[in-house]
């Protein structure tokens, strides 16, 4: 006898086979094509995505009050770059649930997305709040430091980020985004290459490392 699985964790299962929830922890190489470990093509985003959402309709026509359903819908939404529905499928996650920490965090990188950047910084400081224990919120707050033009707060969250887990690369890459854009191209570096070092497998990395290496070059840096 083959037992069902309840139709959010069928969802949920449709969403993992494609790759992490791309609101779950951002970072400043927007349209990247490496979104993980390997590459993932258009197609199977759409289509696993989609087969996740007409789960997640089901399971909210059967259980209209379930906060989970609508937070998972919205990662669905945001897998296919729709913020605008992301975004209203999480404000009903968080009217259900006010201390759902994942939809204010999610909904504030759909803030992010859509330019909104004090909206983010609100959404993320409320996800703090609820869960001051997951790094990637604060990365996530950093990164909205970031485009507001305030790396100083931005490295105060990458640093509690980095603290919390420091064997994620997001927040050592994102420090070094802002410590650049200060002008400490050596802190810089050095978190260039921690980010390299914690996953080398990442491509991208070495991007932003190989505009300020020849400077540093210049001025006698190892």
């Amino acid at each position: 006898m083959t037992i069902p699985v309840p139709l959010d964790q069928r969802a949920e299962t449709h969403m993992r086979r494609t790759t992490r929830p791309r609101l779950l922890a951002i970072w400043l190489i927007f349209g990247a094509a490496s979104i993980g470990p390997g590459l993932v093509t258009a197609a199977t985003l759409v289509r696993d995505n989609n087969r996740a959402i007409a789960d997640y309709n089901e399971a909210i026509r059967i259980d209209p009050d379930y906060a989970d359903a609508f937070y998972g819908r919205g990662n669905a939404w945001s897998e296919k770059f729709d913020d605008a529905r992301a975004l209203a499928d999480y404000n009903e996650a968080i009217r259900l649930d006010p201390n759902h920490a994942a939809a204010l965090n999610n909904r504030g990188a759909a803030w992010l997305a859509m330019g909104q950047n004090d909206r983010a910084v609100a959404d993320f400081s409320a996800a703090i709040r609820v869960d001051p224990r997951d790094a990637d919120y604060y990365n996530n707050r950093g990164n909205a430091w970031h485009l507001k033009g305030d790396n100083d707060r931005a490295i105060v969250d990458y640093d509690e980020a980095i603290r919390l887990n420091p064997r994620d690369p997001c927040p050592l890459y994102n420090r070094g985004s802002a410590w650049q854009a200060k002008g400490d191209l050596d802190r810089a570096l050095a978190d260039y290459d921690e980010a390299i070092r914690v996953a080398p497998n990442y491509r991208c990395w070495g991007v932003k490392r190989k505009t300020i290496a020849p400077v540093l070059g210049l001025r006698g840096a190892p």
